[in-house]
């Protein structure tokens, strides 16, 4: 009788340590392969990222504008040179995507923590958006960037060079002076030559951007990426988007 139970005891003993065998076995690899899967995942959104950025080669020639940045200064082509700049057109009173985006610039530019690099911001809403406007919200996200604004026909020919496209619409139920826009929210990046370098299309990826930065800015500005070796002004070509 007591061998039976010793060989009951001796099978059961089995069948547990083949579960518990089992369940370890299932746990690696479980583990392993949702470990593969996210890299998997990670490295495909990375290579999809890439075609976020279009790099023009060689770089776009901005035509000359005129318009007023927030401190009620003149800004013109001469305000996008002598260092690079992140560009984007928005509008003030837009309820979501500006700020974002703006605060992705904001992110980039802590990133990059260099000096020669400028984040600049033109309302298409010369309307609602008066020096006084952008003087408020601007510095709001960062002190350091700029906020420009202006004469309709000046703002709607400088996004027309640079393909930027926006057109207002009134929301069902809102007041005709509460209208919002339907825009490009592309992101522009404006070499020390005020030539359109590249462009960053949303969704806008602090990391990525930053580092795409750099790549362009050295292949740019050759061994080392700064104002002092950017292409000589002879070399500015009228491009090509």
């Amino acid at each position: 009788m007591e061998e039976k139970n010793n060989s009951r005891l001796l099978v059961f003993t089995a069948v547990v340590l083949l579960f518990v065998a089992g369940l370890c076995i299932g746990i690696y690899v479980n583990k392993k392969f949702n470990n593969a899967g996210s890299q998997r995942s990670l490295q495909k959104d990375d290579d999809l990222l890439d075609f976020l950025v279009t790099e023009l080669n060689p770089p776009l020639t901005i035509p000359d504008f005129s318009l007023l940045d927030h401190h009620g200064e003149k800004f013109t082509i001469d305000g996008l040179k002598g260092k690079w700049n992140f560009l984007f057109f928005g509008y003030t009173f837009c309820p979501e995507v500006c700020p974002m985006t703006i605060n992705a610039l904001d992110r980039v530019h802590a990133k990059l923590a260099r000096e020669d690099v400028g984040v600049v911001f033109v309302s298409f809403d010369p309307e609602r958006d008066t020096v006084k406007q952008l003087a408020e919200y601007i510095p709001y996200f960062n002190e350091k960037f700029v906020g420009v604004t202006g004469e309709e026909a000046e703002i709607k020919a400088l996004t027309a060079a640079l393909d930027i496209s926006y057109s207002s619409y009134v929301p069902k139920g809102s007041d005709e002076e509460d209208y919002q826009f339907y825009h490009d929210t592309t992101v522009l990046l404006i070499d020390p030559l005020g030539r359109l370098a590249a462009r960053f299309a949303a969704p806008h990826s602090p990391k990525f951007i930053a580092e795409r930065f750099n790549e362009i800015c050295e292949g740019n500005a050759g061994k080392s990426c700064s104002i002092a070796n950017a292409p000589d002004q002879s070399d500015v070509s009228g491009g090509g988007r």
